[in-house]
């Protein structure tokens, strides 16, 4: 009897501890194919991007917004500047400004070699790694170039959002004020 109390307290004062999460479920009711998802993240506008395998989908809590590749998509970001960037296969691709789409970036292979990782430093240009170094995105120019710095040592704190998927459920946090 006293263990059954003891183990009764136990599990009372652990669910006490837990944190309050605020779910929402979305799925096939609000258009998204939640099959095979490998990448979520969120842009600038709080728009939900979520990606399987070769297809890239935009939802802004009511409409959903598909975009289809050749290859899978590995990799997804926003930029500082709210562009989304997609690695795929051996392209990258960002986020055509005042429309829905994405044009492929001019990448010289031979010279850069195949991206395997895209990102952004603070306050830096969008970067990708291949096998023949950093190469950071000209603006002016609309193509990569060999990354004319150094990179820093250390980074300082990142700030980010988590995702988790489980199966067809995607976890987020609940944004702050």
């Amino acid at each position: 009897m006293l263990a059954s109390i003891l183990i009764f307290l136990c599990c009372q004062i652990g669910q006490a501890q837990l944190p309050q999460y605020h779910a929402q479920v979305f799925g096939a009711e609000q258009g998204l194919d939640a099959g095979g998802i490998s990448l979520v993240f969120k842009d600038h506008q709080q728009f939900l991007w979520v990606v399987s395998d070769d297809v890239v989908q935009r939802f802004d809590g009511r409409n959903v917004y598909k975009y289809s590749f050749e290859k899978t998509v590995m990799q997804g970001f926003c930029d500082s500047d709210n562009r989304v960037w997609l690695l795929s296969g051996q392209k990258i691709w960002r986020s055509i400004a005042d429309r829905w789409g994405f044009e492929q970036t001019p990448l010289d292979t031979a010279v850069m070699g195949q991206p395997s990782a895209i990102f952004q430093l603070e306050g830096k240009p969008l970067c990708t790694l291949t096998k023949k170094g950093y190469f950071e995105w000209n603006e002016k120019l609309g193509r990569f170039q060999h990354l004319s710095t150094q990179l820093p040592p250390a980074l300082s704190t990142l700030h980010y959002s988590r995702f988790d998927v489980c199966g067809t459920t995607v976890f987020y946090p609940e944004k702050t004020a």
